[in-house]
C-alpha cells in the first residue's frame, strides 16, 4: 500500500487537469496514490482522469456522488487509508520536490499535524504573474493570523489524517471557507506550520475554482461565521466580542488584546506579556483597531519590540490630526488630486508624441490612475466622457491593450477585470459597453453586490467595426474584419469577416471578399 494519498476534489477541471496530474507524476517521492472526487464534471474531466488513473498514477476516481467542496474534501479524507495525505487543486501545479520536502519536515517535526507552503501565482498559460502569497511559518504566528484571515494555502497542505479526523474532519455542510473553519479546530489541539518556499503554483484564471471561492470573501457575513464560532475556544473571547472585533466596532481593543494574550498563554504556552509583545499578534490586531482608538494604538506601539514603532504611530496620528483639522482634509485631498492630475497629463503628453489623441475627460473608476494598465500602439483616439473601470479586487488581472489607430467613441464604458485586447484599426462606436466581468449570484443568502465578480478575457481582432450602443460580454472573441450592428449584445464568439447583430447577436451575413 502507498505511504501518501493525494486528495483532489474537482468539478470541470479541464483544460488544466493534465498539467496538475503531470506534476504529481514528476514528484521525486513516488510512493503515493491519487484519490479524486468528481463533483459532476461535464467538460471531459472524468474521461481525462481515466487516461491517468490507474494506468499512469495509482489511485481511484469517485464519480456519481457530487458534493460541496467541503463535502468532497471530507469524503476524500475518510476514503484515504494512509496516515499522510496531501491536497492539490485540479488547476494548480506542484514543484517536483514538494512532497519529498514536506514529508521530510513532518518526519523531523512529529509535533506538527499539518504543513503548508507559500503559493506562487500563475495565469491561465502557466506563466508566473510575479505574485507570491506569503503565509506565516511558525505555529504561533499562524494562530495569530487567524484573527484576520486564512494563513494557510489549502492547495499546499500535507497533513496527518488522524489529526484531521480527531477534530471532526472538514465540515461537509460548510458552503464556503471549509478549510478556514478546519484550521481553527486543528490549531486548538495541534501545531501547524508553513515552509518558507513556494512549492505550489497557484492558478488564477477566469474559470478557476479557487476564484469561485475567492469571490465569496466579499461577504463579511460568510467569512465571519467560522471566526465567531471558534474564537471563544481559540482566543478566549465571547462571540459578541469576536463580532465587534472583526467588524472594527470594538471601542477599546487593548482590553481584548490582553484577554486574547492571557488565553493563548494558558492554552498555547508562553506568558501573557510575551504573547502581547509578539509582533505577529500586534500586526493582526492593528487592522482591527479603529483609528480613533488612540489608547490601544499607542499601547501597541509601546509594547512592540521593533525599533521605531512609537515614532511611526505618532506620525500616523499627526497625519490623522491634519485631516481632522479645519481645511486639513481638503488640503491633503487637493494635493493628492493635483499630483494625480499631473501624472495623467504627463502620460497623455507622452502618448501624444506617438500620434495618439486622448481626451483629458476620461473617467477612471476603481483605480484613479487606471491609465497605468493601458498598453497602446500609435494613433489611439479616445473621445470625451469615456469611462474605464479598473478592478482592484483580489484575483483581478486588469490589462487593456490597444493596437494601432484604434478609435473609441464618446461615452463608451470599458470594464477591465481580466485582460481586454483591441486590435489595429478597430472602431468602437459611441455608448458601447465592453466588460470582462459579471457579478456572481450563486448564493441566495448573500447580497449579489457582496458576491464579487467572475469573468473572462475579451479579444477584439484587427479592423473590427463595433456600432453604437453595443454590449460585449466576458469571454467573447471577435475575429478580424467582423462588424457588429448597432444595439447588439454579443455573448459568443464572432468569426472573422462576418456581420452580426441583434439581442443576442446572431450571424447576418459574410462580408464581401
Amino acid at each position: 500500500m502507498a505511504n501518501v494519498s493525494w486528495l483532489i476534489p474537482v468539478k470541470n477541471g479541464m483544460p488544466f487537469l493534465p498539467e496538475t496530474l503531470a506534476s504529481l507524476e514528476a514528484q521525486t517521492y513516488k510512493d503515493f496514490q491519487v484519490l479524486v472526487w468528481d463533483n459532476g464534471s461535464t467538460d471531459g474531466t472524468v474521461e481525462e482522469l481515466r487516461k491517468w488513473i490507474p494506468h499512469r498514477l495509482c489511485g481511484q476516481i469517485v464519480t456519481d456522488k457530487p458534493r460541496t467542496v467541503g463535502g468532497s474534501r471530507a469524503g476524500l479524507v475518510e476514503m484515504a487509508e494512509t496516515e499522510i495525505c496531501a491536497f492539490i487543486d485540479a488547476d494548480d501545479i506542484c514543484q517536483p520536490d514538494r512532497l519529498e520536502r514536506q514529508l521530510n519536515f513532518l518526519e523531523t517535526h512529529p509535533n506538527i499535524a499539518l504543513v503548508g507552503s507559500q503559493l506562487r501565482v500563475i495565469d491561465e498559460t502557466s506563466r508566473p504573474t510575479g505574485t507570491i502569497f506569503q503565509y506565516p511559518l511558525a505555529h504561533d504566528d499562524i494562530v495569530h493570523a487567524l484573527l484576520t484571515g486564512n494563513p494557510i494555502g489549502n492547495p499546499s497542505v500535507v497533513f496527518r489524517r488522524s489529526a484531521v479526523l480527531a477534530v471532526g474532519n472538514f465540515d461537509p455542510e460548510a458552503p464556503y471557507f471549509e478549510d478556514y473553519e478546519l484550521w481553527f479546530r486543528l490549531g486548538q489541539r495541534y501545531e501547524i506550520a508553513n515552509l518558507p518556499d513556494a512549492l505550489v503554483n497557484y492558478r488564477f484564471h477566469w474559470a478557476s475554482a479557487t476564484r469561485t471561492v475567492e469571490k465569496e470573501q466579499k461577504s463579511t457575513a460568510a467569512y465571519l461565521r467560522p471566526f465567531i464560532k471558534h474564537a471563544p475556544v481559540l482566543f478566549g473571547i465571547t462571540p459578541a466580542e469576536a463580532e465587534r472585533l472583526r467588524n472594527k466596532r470594538d471601542l477599546f481593543v487593548i482590553a481584548r488584546a490582553v484577554k486574547i494574550a492571557r488565553h493563548l498563554a494558558r492554552t498555547q504556552g508562553g506568558s501573557t506579556w510575551s504573547r502581547l509583545r509578539s509582533p505577529s499578534l500586534l500586526d493582526n490586531l492593528r487592522p482591527l483597531t479603529r483609528s480613533r482608538d488612540v489608547v490601544t494604538r499607542l499601547c501597541f506601539a509601546l509594547v512592540d519590540p521593533r525599533a521605531g514603532a512609537v515614532s511611526r504611530e505618532l506620525r500616523v496620528y499627526m497625519g490623522w490630526g491634519l485631516r481632522k483639522a479645519p481645511f486639513g482634509a481638503r488640503l491633503m485631498e487637493s494635493t493628492s488630486t493635483w499630483k494625480r492630475t499631473r501624472r495623467f497629463r504627463n502620460w497623455r503628453e507622452m502618448l501624444s508624441a506617438h500620434g495618439c489623441n486622448i481626451t483629458p475627460r476620461i473617467n477612471f473608476t476603481g483605480d484613479p490612475e487606471g491609465y497605468r494598465i493601458i498598453n497602446t500602439a500609435t494613433g489611439l483616439w479616445i473621445e470625451p466622457e469615456v469611462t474605464i473601470w479598473v478592478s482592484r479586487d483580489r484575483g483581478a488581472q486588469p490589462s487593456l491593450t490597444f493596437g494601432k489607430k484604434v478609435f473609441v467613441g464618446r461615452h463608451t464604458y470599458l470594464g477591465v477585470y481580466l485582460p481586454i485586447s483591441i486590435g489595429d484599426h478597430t472602431i468602437i462606436g459611441a455608448y458601447s459597453y465592453i466588460i470582462s466581468a459579471n457579478h456572481c449570484f450563486e448564493s441566495r443568502e448573500i447580497p449579489i453586490q457582496d458576491q464579487g465578480f467572475q469573468g473572462a478575457p475579451i479579444t477584439i481582432g484587427e479592423d473590427v467595426w463595433i456600432g453604437t450602443h453595443v454590449v460585449i460580454l466576458p469571454g467573447v472573441t471577435i475575429g478580424k474584419g467582423a462588424i457588429i450592428a448597432a444595439g447588439s449584445i454579443v455573448n459568443r464568439n464572432v468569426p472573422a469577416y462576418q456581420i452580426w447583430g441583434g439581442v443576442p447577436a446572431r450571424f447576418i451575413k459574410e462580408r464581401p471578399e
